[in-house]
């Protein structure tokens, strides 16, 4: 630390982040906007990966080996 004096109770970078009052408005418009984009991101995901598991199953001609 400097040996400046601050005019804030705490320099930690912490301290710093959390300017926004707790009493803030939230967004509603923003958070349902991440909502849906978060609920598109799974549901992409789940339709990549079903297929992929899929392959892991052996083939009708392994299984007749």
């Amino acid at each position: 630390m400097s040996d400046i004096p601050s005019d804030r109770a705490s320099d930690r970078p912490s301290d710093r982040l959390s300017d926004r009052p707790s009493d803030s408005p939230v967004d509603q418009g923003r958070r349902t906007w991440v909502a849906m984009t978060a609920g598109a991101g799974a549901l992409g995901g789940v339709a990549v990966a079903v297929p992929f598991i899929s392959t892991f199953a052996p083939s009708e001609r392994a299984k007749a080996a």
